[in-house]
């Protein structure tokens, strides 16, 4: 949804009434169905008591998105945490997830994002930190590793920002997994708040380990679902990177000469660098499977597996759309159409 129909007194009301006790007796399903769509509509939608759409085509979307960032796909793991503790964190969870993208359209796109983002994040914030000291006292450990994840994901943020926008420049492979391992570092809250609650914290090594597959997989997705905008914008990903240092692009951007959307399109279309990220991801899930199996962490195990499959795919639908563009254009359809 646009920025400008955000409303803050709508976002507002929803904060007010994340309370766990209002919402005990939901089914868990049903409540990552309702906070999903609570992050996603910016905080305009809470709809914990309306049905699932199962057949509209954006619950599976919706759908992935709970099950990645709140905490009911691995709570089983955790047999001592009672729900409302699972629905507590979930309620902390989905107001850190919205400030995170707040602060982001804050900052991407501080042109084009309404006020009302800006206004809007302190009281996120605020609820985000009132719900999880139900959970923690100030003296819990927990908080250091709150404020330690924070710093990792801030670090990123800014390393990102002052090496791969405006200008491109060399991207290691090493130098992205970091990144993309700190920039959603504080998905790994859930985890280390279950581990904790549920006096199990040497754990949360397991399960930190794992959500750094977890995050490669859906910064990698993001990336080439985004190049366009990223393009754009001056955000040199290392998918971009990569791409405009390597033939036929290296010696004009080297000279400070960008090609064209298109061109960086079609060179995309004829490189086989966007499967191999996805085998990249693929593989590092691989392993993170094996682990969280290995320590019989089944949850997180299916989490991994899911996204997995997720990640499969979207590999096949791009191996099908390069496909359906090399049929197209044998039969004389326009190259300028030869994009990933």
């Amino acid at each position: 949804m646009s920025t400008d129909d955000m409303q803050l007194d709508e976002l507002l009301a929803n904060l007010s009434s994340l309370k766990p006790k209002d919402l005990i007796g939901i089914p868990p399903a049903h409540l990552e169905w309702s906070l999903a769509q609570f992050v996603l509509s910016l905080g305009q939608r809470l709809p914990v008591h309306e049905e699932p759409p199962l057949a509209d085509l954006n619950y599976k979307r919706v759908f992935r998105f709970g099950r990645r960032y709140l905490p009911f796909a691995i709570a089983g793991d955790f047999p001592a945490v009672g729900e409302t503790e699972v629905y507590t964190l979930a309620l902390a969870t989905a107001c850190g997830i919205l400030h995170s993208r707040f602060l982001d359209l804050a900052i991407d796109a501080p042109a084009t994002t309404s006020p009302a983002i800006s206004y809007a994040i302190p009281h996120i914030y605020f609820q985000f930190c009132r719900l999880l000291s139900a959970l923690f006292p100030v003296d819990s450990v927990f908080w250091n590793e709150v404020e330690r994840l924070t710093t990792l994901t801030s670090h990123a943020g800014i390393t990102e920002i002052q090496l791969h926008t405006k200008s491109v420049s060399p991207y290691t492979w090493g130098e992205f997994q970091q990144i993309s391992h700190d920039k959603m570092a504080l998905a790994q809250i859930n985890p280390v708040a279950l581990a904790l609650l549920n006096g199990t914290p040497e754990v949360i090594p397991i399960f930190q380990e794992c959500w750094k597959a977890i995050s490669l997989a859906v910064i990698i997705n993001d990336d080439i679902l985004d190049w366009r905008e990223d393009y754009t914008r001056g955000d040199y990903t290392y998918l971009l990177s990569h791409v405009l240092l390597s033939s036929p692009f290296h010696l004009e951007v080297t000279t400070g000469q960008l090609p064209t959307l298109s061109e960086v399109g079609v060179s995309l279309f004829a490189s086989d660098l966007v499967e191999e990220l996805y085998d990249r991801a693929l593989n590092a899930l691989q392993q993170a499977h094996d682990l969280a199996s290995s320590q019989e962490c089944y949850g997180l195990a299916t989490l991994v597996r899911e996204t997995a499959e997720w990640m499969q795919e979207r590999r096949s639908e791009v191996t099908v759309r390069k496909l359906l563009q090399l049929f197209r254009l044998s039969i004389k359809t326009e190259p300028s159409n030869r994009e990933v």
